[in-house]
């Protein structure tokens, strides 16, 4: 049977950094895939390459304690794609991407959020700085985290005209999206990027670039976003991860709108409510300790 036998030899299934190129995605989607990729061509090779490669893939990842399910999936989806990406160029004489489902993940979402503490220490200790460029560059950055819920990647993908003070608006690039889409501002956002754009004198271009290191003047990365907001959140001892500011940004808009999830959907920019529907019910689940005690008022 073909499942017991070689169907290629660990020689033609050789490492390729060119093997995403055939793909319609963004350049940072094929940076994370090809990140990813060497792990599984390192474990090919020890392999026999037939059907049950990437079976065995999934279970090799499954024995590995550093990772979490979410990095096995990322994993196991780049393997997935790479195999059905080397079967359509014609490298591999059957499909060995077939056959074998993601890791199960539990529904609820992940991240610790900041909370209504940390984000009121955060502005105060911002308010206190001085007003240096570098400081003025991560007010309007973080207003956008705390009070527009972007992602971290769409701050990055903003352009200088992609800002309209005049009419409180930025044009924003979301997730998935082909065409960007009006966001209206925040007070507080409308005002940091005020400061910030006078203090940048630029009129064109990415909106938030770096200032320094082998990427000085060019567009701002979302690693290099990343570093900037956790060396803010290490500096005050706070322990939450930058993508915890949207999680803060959704929970306070779902308790303000009463659950409203389709309204708070036109500000989080979601495609569906499935994602606002796990968090609207871990809100709720914080009244249950609460609840239970009440229901069953009794003592041993």
């Amino acid at each position: 049977m073909i499942s017991e036998i070689a169907i290629i030899s660990q020689g033609e299934l050789g490492y390729n950094d060119n093997i995403f190129n055939s793909l319609d995605i963004s350049n940072n989607t094929k940076l994370e895939y090809l990140s990813r990729l060497p792990r599984f061509f390192q474990f090919a090779s020890t392999q026999t390459i037939n059907r049950d490669l990437l079976l065995r893939y999934k279970q090799y990842l499954r024995d590995d304690n550093t990772l979490g399910i979410s990095s096995k999936n990322k994993y196991l989806t780049t393997a997935r794609i790479a195999l059905r990406e080397l079967y359509r160029q014609g490298l591999t004489p059957v499909d060995l991407s077939v056959g074998v489902s993601s890791f199960q993940q539990n529904n609820k979402h992940k991240v610790n959020g900041l909370n209504e503490e940390e984000v009121s220490r955060i502005c105060d200790y911002l308010r206190e700085q001085d007003k240096s460029f570098k400081n003025i560059r991560l007010r309007a950055i973080i207003s956008l985290l705390f009070f527009q819920g972007l992602r971290q990647v769409e701050i990055c993908r903003l352009n200088f005209d992609d800002i309209d003070l005049a009419n409180g608006v930025i044009k924003v690039l979301g997730k998935g999206r082909e065409d960007k889409e009006y966001i209206h501002l925040h007070p507080a956002s409308q005002k940091a990027l005020k400061r910030y754009l006078r203090a940048s004198h630029a009129k064109y271009g990415p909106t938030f670039y770096s200032l320094n290191g082998k990427n000085k003047g060019n567009r701002l990365t979302t690693r290099g976003l990343r570093q900037i907001v956790q060396n803010l959140f290490s500096d005050l001892g706070i322990e939450k991860t930058v993508h915890g500011s949207r999680h803060f940004f959704t929970t306070e808009l779902i308790k303000y709108y009463k659950s409203d999830l389709t309204t708070v959907a036109r500000f989080t920019h979601h495609n569906s409510l499935n994602m606002l529907q796990i968090y609207n019910d871990e809100i709720a689940s914080e009244s249950d300790p609460e609840q239970l005690a009440k229901a069953f008022q009794y003592d041993l």
